[in-house]
């Protein structure tokens, strides 16, 4: 029973006339107690029947006896919930363009944007535009220029355990036609104070002859930098990945993951380690069937890679963490499956590995979940407490799954009037949690939520999400969530 209001105001309610009921027959022998509650009783009704004579059927009462007719909220003693901040909308640089923008880990203040103002010509070709990069250090109250060029796009990367550390890829591919020069053509900076300025960082001598296409991007450390490349071929070998590092600013660079198998997809990783997972084909190795997907992680800056566990199926998995001593947050390996379908699908799955299998994490204790569904649509990240925090249905979505007529309703008109809630696994004690209600997801609806992670801020107290709006009516919508430690 709610307690009752601390002042000394009146409350106001409306009740409407009570219908008749039926003869009382309680036995004669009741306690103390139970003739006390009786008399109350029939006091209260007296009084609301009263009411039903008034004029216009309204009458003030006192704030105890107000709070008795009172409903009381529905429990839920099946689903713990955890507390949020309320997102914030970041505002972003005002230049037109694709915008990608990464926030720093160290600092939920600093963020770096980089935007690409390019365009392409009738026939699809890239013209060159301005490529400028932004700054800010009050979460996006303003902004400063950091860097300016011309150029068909840009990819930016900042170090996963300091915010100064960046890496910045300016893409030169006006011709279309020619993708093998895509990375020749490229121009990869780096810098160390914020942007405040900026070192050329030489190409590397690796080449790959015969290749219809080749794109590269540099990615950051605190003392390397990394280069990520692609090469596509014509034939059975399909696309190579390939995997350096340099730590003298590119003066030398060093072949990493040469026992990865061809095609693996390599991937810098959270917690400052690396990882990959690559999906095999029979006619690149002839220890996978169509469909596995073998995870491959390495613990010692990308030196050596092992693989450790296959998850078979029709399945897209990404390796998202994965605990460099045993002794970090979870003990394990952490991965996502999701096929990028619409969100009304429902499909994003999360994983957990020790080593020898992947077991699937449980479906999030909703109180109606579509049949075969996870209930999730969107990953966010992981907070420095190890929980895991993906965007989902709210936990007390009706059972409505049918019209007044019996015909099935489409799931994502169900969910065109429920907006979704932040859902958050716990990877040590393997149980989910959502957040509440307070911390409202700004999507109109779950169906309609094109939330995509951008990357997580720490602090001694907890976690920053960051997030951007990528809906087809969205123009470089960004929000911004605090996630306290528990």
């Amino acid at each position: 029973m709610p307690e009752p209001a601390q002042h000394d105001e009146a409350t106001s309610i409306t009740v409407e006339p009570l219908d008749g009921g039926p003869p009382d027959h309680a036995s004669p022998r009741l306690s103390v107690r139970a003739r006390l509650l009786r008399a109350a009783a029939i006091t209260l009704a007296i009084a609301v029947a009263a009411v039903a004579l008034l004029p216009h059927g309204s009458l003030t009462i006192p704030p105890g006896i107000a709070s008795l007719l009172t409903p009381a909220p529905t429990a839920t003693p099946w689903l713990t919930t955890f507390a949020t901040g309320q997102w914030v909308a970041i505002a972003t640089p005002t230049v037109p363009g694709h915008l990608q923008l990464v926030p720093a880990p160290d600092d939920p203040d600093t963020a770096y944007a980089c935007i690409s103002s390019s365009t392409l010509t009738t026939s699809g070709v890239p013209e060159y535009g301005p490529v400028t990069v932004w700054a800010t250090q009050n979460a996006g109250v303003s902004w400063r220029q950091a860097y300016a060029a011309m150029g068909t796009g840009c990819v930016i990367g900042v170090a996963n355990n300091s915010g100064s550390s960046l890496a910045l890829t300016v893409l030169n591919d006006a011709t279309g036609a020619d993708g093998a020069g895509t990375c020749a053509r490229a121009t990869f900076l780096h810098s160390t104070d914020g942007g405040q300025t900026w070192d050329t960082v030489p190409h590397s001598p690796l080449s790959f002859p015969g290749a219809e296409s080749v794109v590269c991007s540099l990615w950051p450390t605190v003392s390397s930098l990394f280069l990520v490349t692609d090469a596509t071929f014509a034939g059975p070998a399909e696309s190579v990945n390939a995997l350096e590092v340099t730590g003298d600013q590119g003066q030398n660079w060093l072949r990493l993951g040469t026992n990865l198998p061809p095609g693996a997809q390599v991937m810098l990783g959270s917690l400052g380690q690396l990882r990959t997972f690559a999906v095999q084909y029979p006619d690149r190795s002839q220890s996978a069937a169509p469909g596995v997907v073998q995870a491959w992680v390495s613990r010692d800056g990308g030196l050596f890679w092992a693989r450790f566990a296959e998850l078979s199926g029709d399945s897209d998995l990404q390796v998202i963490y994965s605990d460099a001593t045993g002794t970090g947050l979870c003990n394990c390996t952490l991965g996502i499956s999701n096929r990028l379908t619409p969100q009304s699908d429902l499909s994003l799955q999360l994983w957990l590995s020790h080593g020898s299998r992947w077991t699937p994490a449980p479906t999030i204790p909703a109180q109606t979940t579509p049949s075969g569904k996870t209930g999730l649509f969107r990953w966010l990240g992981i907070t420095p407490d190890g929980r895991a925090l993906a965007l989902g249905v709210p936990p007390t979505l009706p059972n409505r799954w049918t019209t007044g007529t019996g015909t099935p309703t489409a799931f994502g008109a169900v969910l065109a009037a429920y907006t979704p809630r932040m859902w958050a696994y716990d990877m040590r004690a393997q149980k989910w949690s959502v957040a509440t209600a307070a911390g409202t997801v700004p999507c109109r609806d779950v169906d309609s939520c094109y939330l995509s992670a951008l990357g997580v801020a720490t602090t001694a107290t907890g976690a920053y999400i960051w997030v951007i709006d990528d809906g087809p009516s969205a123009s470089n919508a960004v929000y911004r969530v605090f996630v306290p430690n528990r």
